[in-house]
């Protein structure tokens, strides 16, 4: 998940998708439908794309045949394949069950790995990130500076793997919060909105909930930087990517992204469950776009994790040459 931004929406009991309900005996399950469908229609990237009058009427013939919320995760994917279908590629929902867990401090997923490559270079690879609690984040940020640090202090590095293969997305702030030291401060990318374009500061804005308590400064802070990225880099993984992205240091390895390079805002709804909705285009600091995905500078056909990892070889080649 991208560019998530935390609201709370009260349940939607009118004007729900530009229809009026003046039942007010009508079930949760309706109403609960209609807020989750008002809102893609007042803030998706593709709602200019959604057939909506042919939606609206599926879904208010499928909602009166149940009762409760919980037994509307099938009309649910009714609204989701309707966004499917408009070019929406990323939009997707999490019960309230699984968003317990999004929410929980003790968040328990892959970690950072870091290690010295010899010849002066140092590597971090930096994984998925799924979960949005505030401490969590800090934790996660804070582990991938201080192994930048201690790389750094132990050695005389000249040159840094940035390894986001694998990296399938979650919370992008501390990722790039994290990676600031060797990013740099200040704006590291733009969401492209319809009506207007929104700066994506490491000081400001999202990045800022994330707070480090000595954010760590690289001795050689104009190092080159190779990327590593492949076809499971995907949402917040590739918009950490974005963040390096006209960077004159730095130049990109391995294969092409995989193609969810729009912003997901995040909405709480009224019984606890998200809807994370497409809402702007990722773009680096020049508002450049990536679309369909992220293309590397150097393309290398390799498996990661394979006993001959061709990728990071020629990333390192790249480092050390002249």
């Amino acid at each position: 998940m991208k560019f998530p931004l935390f609201l709370l929406f009260s349940l939607i009991t009118s004007n729900m998708c530009g229809q009026t309900n003046s039942d007010k005996t009508s079930k949760p399950a309706e109403r609960y439908l209609y807020e989750l469908c008002h809102l893609i229609k007042q803030y998706s990237l593709y709602k200019d794309s959604i057939k909506w009058d042919d939606l609206e009427a599926k879904v208010h013939v499928l909602s009166k045949q149940i009762n409760r919320i919980e037994e509307s995760r099938d009309v649910i994917d009714t609204i989701l394949t309707a966004l499917r279908h408009a070019g929406d590629k990323h939009s997707g929902f999490i019960e309230k069950q699984n968003a317990k867990q999004l929410t929980d401090n003790r968040y328990a997923g892959d970690w950072i790995v870091s290690r010295y490559l010899q010849d002066g270079i140092g590597y971090i690879k930096v994984p998925a990130l799924f979960s949005i609690n505030q401490k969590a984040g800090v934790r996660f940020a804070t582990e991938i500076q201080r192994q930048i640090k201690f790389l750094d202090t132990d050695n005389s590095i000249q040159g840094w793997i940035v390894d986001l293969r694998g990296n399938k997305g979650g919370s992008m702030h501390p990722m790039i919060k994290g990676l600031s030291c060797l990013i740099g401060t200040g704006i590291y990318g733009y969401a492209i909105y319809p009506s207007n374009a929104v700066a994506l500061s490491t000081e400001t804005g999202q990045t800022s909930y994330i707070k480090l308590k000595s954010p760590y400064k690289t001795k050689r802070p104009y190092n080159r930087i190779a990327v590593l990225i492949d076809s499971s880099t995907a949402s917040s993984g590739e918009f950490t990517a974005i963040a390096f992205k006209s960077l004159p240091n730095v130049k990109f390895f391995g294969q092409a992204t995989a193609g969810l390079t729009t912003s997901n805002q995040t909405f709480r709804l009224s019984d606890g469950s998200f809807l994370y909705l497409a809402t702007s285009f990722m773009a680096d600091r020049y508002k450049n776009t990536y679309l369909p995905k992220i293309v590397p500078d150097v393309v290398v056909s390799s498996q990661q994790g394979s006993e001959h990892d061709q990728t990071l070889i020629v990333a390192k080649e790249w480092l050390l040459s002249n």
